[in-house]
């Protein structure tokens, strides 16, 4: 029976201890979110840094168009062909690289949810299967308490006979 009990009692250590581990492992995802969302926040923060820096390079590019068109039609004319083609480049390439800023950090948090989502599933499993173990040997522990306490009544009505 003490040695049950103390089994019993070492199961229940083990199911603390590993509670503790849970823990330990929740705040730890909860910071590795914190982090990515912290990175989110700071890559839409350059990315609206290089929108500012590609309006003020508009502004520029206007301000060099204007003074380079009341010198010359003609040039005029092969300016504005270049400079609507080099905006749209940027634009094209802007918007590329805020489609592929935009999907690193999407695919970057898909991953690290699914990766949370199994994790938690896993260990919502794990704690499971521990309670189920914990109400089996409860179990099996009152039924050996029971028959214990049978046989000690039993031996005491022998030998009060």
């Amino acid at each position: 029976m003490r040695e049950s009990k103390t089994e019993v009692e070492r199961r229940n250590e083990s199911l603390r201890r590993e509670i503790d581990i849970l823990n330990q492992d929740k705040a730890f995802l909860s910071r590795e979110n914190t982090n990515l969302e912290e990175r989110a926040k700071r890559l839409e923060d350059k990315v609206d840094r290089t929108e500012l820096s590609l309006l003020e390079a508009k502004k520029q590019a206007e301000k060099y168009m204007d003074r380079v068109l009341s010198a010359n039609d003609d040039v005029k004319s092969k300016f504005d062909q270049q400079y609507s083609r080099e905006m749209q480049e940027l634009k094209d390439r802007q918007t590329k690289e805020l489609g592929e800023a935009k999907q690193n950090l999407v695919d970057l948090y898909e991953r690290k949810v699914e990766y949370l989502t199994e994790r938690k599933d896993e260990q919502e499993r794990r704690i499971t299967k521990l309670e189920s173990d914990l109400r089996e040997k409860s179990k099996v522990y009152e039924d050996v308490v029971f028959e214990f306490r049978q046989f000690q009544k039993n031996a005491d009505l022998e030998l009060g006979s």
